[in-house]
């Protein structure tokens, strides 16, 4: 009834959200409770109201999570808004620290949830054909889900407008997600061109334990989709600079993995690529990229790397390691971000319930927060 009274409904990330903001009068507020937003949940919020506003905490993982509830709301007929909180914020704290007030101004301000997507994928690929094919596909998906046809045609037109494609790719980009099956590429089947050579390649299934030690992460525990035959594969715009540089400069790898900068990938396929390609040159053979993709067996993340073989570098010769290692910050604060989201979660759920164990996890927490602290300082001496 409140949610009714108050002619929409605000969802939030957890409990203590929903708490903080019943207690000041924000009666319209649920949370799906540190899970992905279901269906059913949808539905039942439609039953509420129509008008939906996502408050994304203000890390990586908020604003993921309010991403992937587009779907279920988009099947259930609403087209959700959403807010941005500061990094590092999340509505219990900016209440707290801004007041209600100021809270309620920046829901008067939501946009179209749609759009924010829109944005996050035309600034975080970069501005090359590739990269603006990149940010359609992962735009494309959400657009099929779409239950009003006038709001489709719009959504094509501005995708047109902001990317820079014709209507025609748009549309197929569309068509190509409802029938993902049809445009799969082909499974590559071995050849015996490289017989007579060292068997060096070792598919993702060898390394499934090393996979777990080299990203620091248990990826039961962290709410990463782990790409398989039938899902479409997504990476973030800096993983994709970061394959383009080892790709074409394949000695780079020795960088990477001397900074530490693969214990921050999170896809199988991409880890069992970087390891055999690292592996050639720290041994002192001459890397064979192809070799290694045609025996890799996944065929979206081989799709993947082989669509960045081509793709001309976009900094000069002498700023590319600069640029790589720009590339690997940005991996490593994106792990850590997704760390600390984690973390606060299972705080929130263990508060009362478990304080031993809370302890521990504030630890975890005040550990994650230094790295972060220390990595934004490196940032501003290096501006400096």
């Amino acid at each position: 009834s409140a949610a009714r009274k108050a002619g929409r409904v605000l969802l939030v990330e957890g409990n203590v959200d929903v708490i903080a903001l019943w207690e000041q009068g924000l009666e319209g507020t649920v949370a799906a409770m540190g899970t992905a937003l279901t269906p059913g949940q949808a539905r039942l919020v439609k039953r509420l109201s129509g008008q939906v506003i996502c408050v994304m905490d203000g890390d990586d993982a908020g604003v993921k999570a309010a991403f992937a509830s587009l779907t279920p709301f988009l099947e259930a007929g609403i087209q959700p808004r959403a807010v941005m909180l500061p990094r590092g914020s999340d509505p219990d704290s900016f209440i707290g620290e801004r007041g209600v007030k100021e809270f309620s101004a920046l829901l008067e301000s939501a946009g179209p949830l749609i759009d924010g997507l829109i944005t996050k994928e035309s600034e975080s690929n970069p501005p090359d054909p590739p990269g603006r094919l990149a940010a359609l596909r992962n735009i494309a998906p959400i657009l099929t889900r779409l239950t009003d046809a006038l709001a489709l045609d719009l959504y094509v037109e501005r995708l047109v407008g902001i990317l820079g494609l014709t209507e025609d790719i748009v549309r197929r980009a569309i068509k190509e997600a409802v029938e993902p099956k049809k445009f799969m590429p082909k499974k590559r089947e071995p050849t015996r061109k490289f017989v007579d050579e060292p068997p060096v390649f070792m598919p993702p299934d060898a390394f499934q334990g090393v996979v777990e030690g080299y990203t620091g992460t248990n990826f039961d525990e962290i709410d990463v989709p782990i790409p398989h035959f039938e899902e479409q594969f997504f990476v973030p715009g800096y993983v994709n600079q970061i394959f383009v540089f080892i790709i074409q400069y394949p000695e780079m790898s020795m960088r990477m993995h001397a900074r530490d900068g693969h214990k921050y990938l999170t896809q199988p396929g991409l880890v069992a690529f970087f390891l055999n390609l690292y592996r050639d040159v720290s041994t002192g053979r001459t890397p064979n990229v192809d070799r290694i993709l045609s025996g890799l067996g996944e065929p979206q993340v081989v799709a993947f790397l082989r669509g960045l073989q081509s793709l001309p570098l976009v900094v000069e010769a002498e700023r590319v390691e600069e640029a790589f290692d720009d590339a690997m910050l940005r991996l490593k604060r994106g792990a850590l971000e997704a760390q600390r989201a984690l973390l606060n979660r299972q705080i929130r759920e263990t508060f009362s319930v478990d304080p031993d164990r809370c302890a521990e996890l504030n630890e975890e927490l005040s550990s994650v927060r230094s790295q972060l602290s220390n990595l934004n300082v490196g940032e501003a001496e290096g501006a400096g």
